[in-house]
């Protein structure tokens, strides 16, 4: 009997150092991605010819501005190859946060009933003084990219940079 709850507890004991073991390997993966992720910001930022003054990580995606230079720059890593945009505060006529909506149907008896309504996406919609410039869409939320646990935050801070862009715009 002594023997089986010795077994018992190594078997807990081996899970629970895996589970630590495992769980510092991510940490340590995790925090590499990020600094491999500044790199690539500050590289592009360089790039683009901006001291960035101000910036936040949006989950997979990182946008800063320098105020005096009065420009945007975003970086979205959630697909490769990164997707990059510099803006310039003085062509934009406004920002507004657009929340897409989608619905999941079911189809009883021939007829599809809407069953369940979900946030699909998050976008930052840049307008451009000039009308004839296509607005610029930065995604902040994917569904299936982000996690649910991150819609609030994420949509925070779309609502931060949307009232400085606002703000500082034309």
């Amino acid at each position: 009997m002594t023997s089986t709850l010795l077994f018992a507890a190594a078997i807990v004991g081996f899970i629970v150092v895996l589970v630590l073991f495992l769980s510092f390997i991510s940490k340590k993966h995790r925090k590499k991605q990020e600094e491999k992720q500044n790199s690539y910001f500050s590289k592009a930022a360089s790039a683009f010819g901006i001291a960035v003054a101000r910036k936040d990580r949006l989950r997979h995606r990182i946008i800063g501005c320098n105020e005096q230079a009065n420009r945007v720059i975003f970086v979205d890593y959630s697909q490769e190859p990164y997707r990059q945009s510099c803006l310039e505060l003085k062509d934009m006529s406004g920002s507004r946060l657009v929340v897409n909506n989608e619905t999941v149907t079911e189809n009883i008896q021939g007829v599809d009933k809407v069953i369940d309504r979900f946030i699909s996406s998050i976008q930052l919609k840049i307008n451009f003084k000039n009308d004839r410039v296509e607005p610029v869409l930065l995604p902040l939320y994917e569904y299936g990219i982000d996690g649910l646990q991150d819609l609030e935050q994420l949509k925070e801070g779309g609502e931060t940079w949307n009232a400085l862009i606002n703000k500082n715009c034309g």
